[in-house]
């Protein structure tokens, strides 16, 4: 399959102030309500459901994880050890609003 190139504009025709945090608050309304998640991540006996989108476009662990042909890819529950479930609960807040908070 080929790469999708997609060319920026040269001239900004229209532009939504601001649309990049209502689109990502609206991604941390659906984490909360479980709208549209597509993978569960458990860490301890945590289970966190979300989008692969999300977390593989705010972390390069995740990207690799998700666009590569590892088993981990096609999985819908994926237990990532080595990490207690509050940190990453935290970790998984942050991807969504780009704020650490206990």
């Amino acid at each position: 399959m080929g790469d999708i190139l997609i060319e920026e504009p040269t001239e900004t025709l229209f532009e939504v102030s601001g649309m990049l945090k209502t689109s990502f608050d609206k991604l941390f309304e659906f984490l909360q309500k479980e709208i549209l998640c597509d993978v569960t991540i458990q860490a301890g006996n945590k289970l966190i459901r979300c989008h692969r989108n999300v977390l593989a476009s705010c972390s390069p662990y995740f990207q690799a994880m998700f666009t590569s042909p590892l088993a981990e890819s096609k999985q819908n529950v994926i237990t990532i050890g080595d990490i207690d479930e509050i940190t990453m609960e935290m970790l998984i807040k942050f991807a969504y609003t780009a704020k650490s908070s206990p």
